[in-house]
């Protein structure tokens, strides 16, 4: 539970009431706090714990708009570090890349092996020769040489690790292509790492409906509040 309702004395008390009646974890800051900071220290928080759900107790539509700044935020973080990460794995493997790009294309997918699979939300390698084939890939790409192409096509163009979002049925992949080079300097063919984002947009959609549900749910409270409110006060008048 995020306590983004900071304006409200009793709000972040109210939250940790129910934070206890659910044994959930809270994660509240000093009254009069940012309230997107709260939301962002929550959702790392969740991330880092693993959570299914981070719920976000907030004021209003303008503190819902701002949560979901928050969430979008995160989602671009989320594809930095992806891209950071496929960067790193591609770097590692390039040198045998390189060594193997010596040999005929034929001979390439059986000395690399294994090592153009993937694991997790790598979906694996692939291996581009300058005239745009893909000469070997990991097995879970072997759909996917036309969903990459543009990215290839703009790293053997001279761009250095273009990276692109692209999106297939079903899939929404993120796209990290590194050229390989020879001694001379020669370009060899480019090696790409496929990584499945999906995850980033779940997260940021799940942030978003869940956020908008509270607040639905908080104005029609208030609503009825107001209501029952104008009711007795004009059953008073009445009466008086």
């Amino acid at each position: 539970l995020a306590a983004a309702d900071t304006f409200r004395a009793a709000a972040i008390d109210q939250l940790r009431i129910w934070a206890q009646r659910t044994d959930s974890e809270i994660v509240a800051h000093a009254p009069n706090a940012d309230p997107a900071a709260v939301v962002f220290d929550a959702l790392d928080a969740a991330i880092a714990r693993r959570a299914d759900v981070m719920i976000a107790a907030t004021a209003g539509l303008v503190v819902a708009l701002m949560v979901w700044q928050m969430v979008e935020r995160e989602r671009r973080s989320g594809e930095e570090d992806l891209a950071r990460r496929a960067s790193a794995l591609a770097h590692r493997l390039a040198p045998a890349v390189a060594e193997a790009l010596k040999i005929p294309d034929s001979a390439v997918p059986p000395s690399l092996g294994a090592r153009l699979e993937g694991h997790r939300r790598l979906l694996g390698f692939a291996i581009f020769v300058p005239d745009g084939r893909m000469i070997a890939c990991g097995r879970n790409l072997a759909d996917f040489a036309d969903a990459v192409g543009h990215t290839v096509a703009k790293a053997l163009a001279g761009e250095e690790e273009p990276v692109t979002m692209v999106r297939t049925e079903g899939y929404h992949l993120h796209v990290l292509a590194l050229r390989i080079r020879d001694e001379r300097g020669q370009i060899q063919g480019s090696l790409v790492a496929v990584h499945d984002a999906s995850y980033l947009d779940e997260r940021a959609t799940g942030g978003l409906l869940r956020g908008l549900f509270w607040v639905f749910l908080v104005v029609l409270v208030l609503l009825a509040m107001a209501f029952v409110l104008t009711w007795i006060v004009v059953g008073s008048l009445t009466v008086e």
